[in-house]
């Protein structure tokens, strides 16, 4: 089988889905649906089930040239993944979306709250367990440390140390939201194929808070369904386990975060962002530090 050769590697709440499901829809790409969002190089409970289980997943592939996947946790957990995904292949592309870090946290905390993974009802609340929880399980880690998440510059060094520059392409959430065809052009000629082709540009994974908490807490606690479990490999329980938590979604709008706790927490930013406009030798400032 063909190798895996672009990953998308996050951020977290940094419009990743979308931008997956862009890429995805160019006739070159081979995206399943199941694995634009699987941790498998940097959670331990499938890295350990090894390589052919995880590409068993991808065996779909016809004659594209483009073999997609992605998870928004390989930044976060940059150091263990981008080790792993250069053993994988070295010569891989990677795509790393960014945003605000403070927005980001903001918009992850509703994303928990949608998911059924955060109790609390505050986001100040939330931040001030994150030093517990950071020692948690890997999905504690993994959802509920919003803070930890937005140091970018210290995550993608990992990535800049191992694999050449040219194969990493750093886009700016703010930068890209109303520019849709630059995007996708500009994401196709990175991947050389055809930048012409126009996707259909739908926005996913929008806000929301559960219709039903018991149909969230049995979709977070990860129920087993033993048929389905066994008549069906895991991207295919995957889409059905989305599938199920878009219909338990009620849209919402949620209130801005207070314009004072956003200037303080962005206090605790400053340093990692003027470093990442050092890494990518670029203006982000502006955007982020009004």
């Amino acid at each position: 089988m063909a190798l895996i050769n672009t990953i998308l590697i996050g951020a977290q709440k940094a419009g990743t889905t979308t931008l997956y499901d862009w890429i995805a829809q160019h006739p070159d790409v081979y995206g399943p649906e199941g694995m634009k969002d699987f941790p498998f190089f940097c959670d331990e409970t499938y890295y350990q089930k090894g390589i052919k289980w995880f590409e068993n997943n991808f065996s779909h592939i016809k004659k594209q040239k483009i073999i997609l996947h992605g998870n928004v946790n390989y930044l976060y957990f940059s150091e263990i993944s981008a080790r792993r995904i250069n053993q994988y292949n070295p010569n891989v592309k990677l795509i790393a979306l960014l945003r605000n870090p403070v927005d980001r946290a903001y918009s992850a905390f509703w994303q928990q709250k949608k998911a059924g993974y955060e109790d609390l009802d505050n986001f100040v609340n939330a931040i001030a367990q994150e030093s517990k929880r950071s020692e948690g399980a890997f999905r504690d880690r993994a959802n509920l440390t919003y803070i930890d998440h937005g140091f970018y510059a210290q995550q993608l060094k990992n990535y800049y140390k191992i694999f050449p520059k040219d194969n990493i392409k750093v886009m700016i959430f703010e930068e890209i939201i109303h520019s849709n065809n630059e995007t996708a052009s500009g994401l196709y000629n990175f991947l050389e194929i055809n930048p012409n082709f126009k996707p259909n540009y739908v926005i996913k994974n929008e806000s929301g808070l559960p219709r039903s908490r018991i149909i969230s807490n049995l979709l977070r606690k990860k129920i087993k369904f033993d048929l389905i479990k066994d008549l069906l490999p895991i991207n295919y329980r995957i889409i059905i386990k989305n599938k199920l938590r878009d219909f338990n979604t009620r849209k919402i709008k949620y209130e801005p975060l207070n314009h004072e706790i956003k200037a303080k927490l962005l206090e605790l930013y400053r340093d990692d962002i003027y470093e990442l406009e050092q890494l990518l030798d670029r203006k982000i400032t502006s955007l982020w530090i009004r």
